[in-house]
């Protein structure tokens, strides 16, 4: 039987991530392409199965930054996934570290781009997004004292993101994140932080499942 996989990878391009692209870059080709890729170990875990990887990257940098969002398709920046592994390859070698300033980057640019981008974007028996980076979001409910953040006004902001790239995203899609952290101790109180929400967003979609069934 045929099984599709839709991963998208939401990739800090600040220039903090120089140290790290490299391996962040080979590191996706070994997930999209390599022996241990996606498909690979699907197809060899469950017999039977043909496995078809639609795969989207988006890279993102900060507020300030003039370019915050990169996009395989700079016409069509909706247009999220693809089959098409070789114009993966080429638009993530073009990804280069540059921007940012303080600490903290611009997740919420990027999760608000993916919502955006629509449930009919996804079409996977498996979804799953990776938010890769180095930092956290901006706001002081997601990171340690001492860190740098220029924005610190965007706590609310970041928090209403995370909430509804859950609710109106994960939650309808069954949708997996995994933070991919590139510097764990700085992003564990973000990482904290969004579970916490997930867990509000769930119980809310819990509730409202229960109210509608109960409803004459």
């Amino acid at each position: 039987r045929d099984v599709t996989v839709d991963v998208a990878f939401l990739v800090d391009c600040t220039g903090s991530m120089a140290p790290a692209l490299g391996m962040v870059k080979a590191q996706l080709g070994e997930i999209v392409r390599g022996e241990g890729s996606i498909k690979a170990r699907l197809e060899a875990q469950t017999s039977g199965i043909s496995v078809k990887l639609r795969v989207a990257v988006v890279g993102f940098r900060d507020v300030q930054d003039s370019e915050k969002l990169e996009h395989r398709m700079r016409d069509a920046p909706h247009q999220l996934f693809t089959e098409d592994l070789d114009s993966i390859d080429q638009f993530v070698a073009q990804l280069t570290p540059r921007g940012g300033g303080d600490t903290c980057e611009d997740i919420i640019k990027v999760l608000n781009h993916v919502v955006d981008c629509g449930v009919d974007a996804w079409e996977g028996n498996a979804k799953i997004v990776l938010l890769v980076t180095d930092a956290p979001c901006h706001g002081e409910q997601f990171h340690d004292e001492g860190v740098r953040d220029d924005r610190v006004d965007l706590g609310q902001r970041s928090e209403k993101a995370w909430m509804r790239f859950f609710s109106e995203l994960a939650i309808p899609l069954d949708l997996s994140l995994l933070l991919c952290s590139c510097n764990p101790p700085l992003t564990e109180r973000m990482a904290e932080r969004v579970e916490s929400i997930a867990v509000q967003a769930y119980d809310a979609a819990a509730a409202a499942a229960a109210a509608a069934a109960a409803a004459p």
